[in-house]
């Protein structure tokens, strides 16, 4: 294969020795962190720029591609591109013709190893010669009939499918994120954080003017005032917040790049809610843009303004969509900026890459990329409770879940589930009814499960979507967190138990009969609490009614009531008496039945065959029965 720049071939020779002239230097001078300012020695940033990792001196570990993208070693299978050596951030994107935008590449398996490398993502550009689902041109290009300017209203951009000229045209677009630690849950001055981005144009002899811009709230593409055109045309779907960034980058004719200036945007007159969200009001002191004038090495640039240089392992295209290897002279550009000594502290979520139509800062706005970037990592804890620790056989209980998100990235689909209890629905937490698990919020979910019998000890599932690149993952409890499932992130606190023991009631009747000579029997009852549950005797206040006797009419309560508080509790035993008086002699057989009422309203008591046991808790201790004769002989029971 040969050499290309822009539309030049160049021999194997010639090749050696373009990459030969390329000069490389660094200016790596500080750790990224508020202490020490400065892009680090992570990411390559060569003079003149290059996309292949050289191991320079100074401790570097990556560039963008793999270290064959500066010597012609790359390869090609069905257009899928592959550099060989090593330190790359992406290799194998797919080449798939002259009007069908690229694949993009993914991450190599060094750098997705890198826990310091928080985000990484490769954006590749439809060009105006392309024919797409959506016809020919361009489906990501601004329509200037809505505020496409910088610092205007997201929710007033439109776009639709169309051409932009050459020098306005972006092709490949990439970043990443660089933390050292990553996400710390409590930030340090000494903490690295960087973001390293780089672009690909197609032509450099016109003036370019290109954005770079970092969202904190998710940015989406919607249906617009003709929903039926979507995805070909539609409008933009979020907010600014406090603390965005914008670099502007300008190229002049001859592919010369001024200084680049970087973009905050402050809130101004207007005072944001928690979120720092504040979008422009159009008033005279409202949210807008503002220059901030970045001490030296805190950005860092360069392009590749001594040659062509070998295109990655991806996509390359000229300007009217045939491949290329190479990326012409001062077509590529990239830069490093230290996050920390700009003083950001938020967490990307949108990498918003567009172009302008003239230097002018609010000129209009023409292509754009939208990639999803997200710099931070999520984190969820999950609680549960019980209204009733202890309960009462057949009683129900109701539990109560917690689901915060105590990491910096929203969740979108967040529920839970219960292995023995279900449905397990909301009740409340959405503080901005968005339907999404935002940061610092904690949602409640309840779930009710009835007549329990036994002693229960259940499991709950904290679950939530985290969307990044394009590509969602379940944050979700792991088996074993060294090996999750496929589309699943980790997060060893998405697990809760609660334990729910049952108390059974049950008690126990004796009864005495003490028959006289003259056929006067005085008859002696204990009601025993066996049991766990306290009981109230069925006539409220009448201790006496806990007993009655089928030939005894008038049973009477003695005693037993230890604390005097009118509910046999368990442990207790009360002491009742009934006199009967037989006339003639004979045998007199008569049955004793207990009861006592539950703290569920239930009747404890005996159930003979065939009785309703509706509003009872049958025991079969709760009867005894006496037989006695004129003769003076007592006999039966226990």
């Amino acid at each position: 294969m040969h050499f290309k720049a822009g539309k030049r071939d160049y021999s194997p020779l010639v090749k050696i020795s373009l990459a030969l002239v390329l000069a490389l230097a660094m200016a790596a001078v500080g750790t990224a962190s508020v202490n020490t300012p400065g892009v680090t020695a992570f990411l390559e940033l060569d003079f003149p720029a290059n996309v292949g990792f050289d191991n320079l001196p100074g401790g570097f570990l990556f560039d963008w591609a793999n270290a064959g993208a500066n010597t012609g070693a790359c390869s090609e299978a069905g257009g899928t591109v592959t550099c060989s050596g090593s330190g790359g951030v992406f290799d194998g994107g797919t080449f798939n013709g002259p009007t069908t935008p690229p694949t993009a590449p993914t991450t190599t398996a060094a750098a997705t190893a890198d826990t310091s490398i928080v985000a990484a993502s490769f954006g590749a550009d439809p060009l105006s010669v392309d024919v797409t689902a959506c016809g020919g041109g361009d489906p990501t290009v601004y329509t200037s009939v809505g505020g496409e300017t910088n610092g205007e209203d997201l929710n007033t951009e439109t776009f639709s499918t169309g051409a932009v000229p050459n020098k306005d045209d972006i092709s490949n677009v990439y970043a990443i994120d660089h933390q050292v630690p990553p996400n710390p849950a409590i930030p340090s001055p000494n903490d690295t954080h960087e973001i390293y981005a780089a672009f690909e144009r197609v032509v450099n002899n016109g003036d370019s003017h290109v954005d770079l811009e970092f969202l904190q709230q998710p940015v989406s593409l919607v249906p617009g005032s003709k929903p039926s055109a979507f995805p070909c045309a539609g409008k933009f779907k979020g907010d600014r917040t406090q603390g965005d960034l914008l670099l502007s980058v300008d190229f002049t004719i001859g592919g010369s790049i001024g200084t680049p200036v970087l973009h905050k945007w402050v809130c101004g007159n207007v005072t944001p809610p928690a979120s720092g969200i504040c979008n422009p009001t159009k008033s005279k002191g409202g949210p807008h843009y503002e220059e901030f004038i970045a001490p030296a090495g805190v950005i860092i640039q360069s392009i590749n303004s001594g040659g062509p240089i070998g295109c990655g392992g991806w996509g390359c295209r000229n300007a009217d969509g045939t491949e290329t290897r190479s990326v012409n002279t001062n077509e590529f550009y990239e830069v490093g900026i230290d996050l920390a000594a700009v003083g950001f502290t938020g967490c990307i979520n949108s990498f918003l890459p567009h172009t302008r139509s003239s230097q002018s800062f609010t000129a209009s706005l023409k292509d754009f990329e939208l990639i999803q970037f997200n710099t931070c990592k999520p984190s969820t804890s999950l609680t549960k409770s019980v209204d009733k620790t202890e309960i009462t056989v057949g009683d129900s209980v109701t539990y109560t879940y917690k689901e915060k998100n105590d990491g910096q990235a929203p969740l979108t689909n967040p529920f839970v589930t219960d292995d023995k209890c279900s449905p397990v629905t909301y009740a409340s937490g959405d503080t901005n009814n968005n339907g999404v698990l935002d940061q610092g919020e904690e949602w409640t979910f309840t779930c009710t499960l009835s007549n329990i019998t036994q002693e229960t000890t259940n499991t709950a599932i904290g679950h939530g979507t985290f969307t990044v690149g394009g590509k969602s993952q379940d944050v979700t409890f792991c088996d074993d967190p060294t090996a999750p499932p496929p589309s699943t992130r980790c997060d060893q606190d998405e697990r809760a138990t609660a334990t729910v023991k049952v108390k059974t009631p049950g008690t126990i009747l004796n009864k005495s009969a003490v028959p006289t000579v003259t056929t006067t029997v005085s008859y002696g009852y204990t009601e025993a609490n066996a049991g766990a549950v306290s009981l109230g005797p069925p006539q409220p206040g009448n201790l006496s009614s806990f007993v009655n006797d089928s030939l005894c009419a008038t049973v009477v309560y003695t005693g037993g009531d230890v604390n005097s508080n009118g509910m046999l509790d368990p442990g207790e035993i009360f002491s009742f008496t009934c006199t009967k008086i037989f006339n003639g002699p004979g045998t007199f057989t008569n049955v004793a039945v207990g009861h006592g009422i539950d703290n569920l309203g239930r009747d404890v008591t005996f159930c003979a065959p065939g009785d309703s046991t509706s509003g009872k808790f049958c025991d079969a201790r709760e009867t005894d029965t006496k037989t006695v004769s004129v003769t003076v002989t007592v006999s039966g029971g226990k």
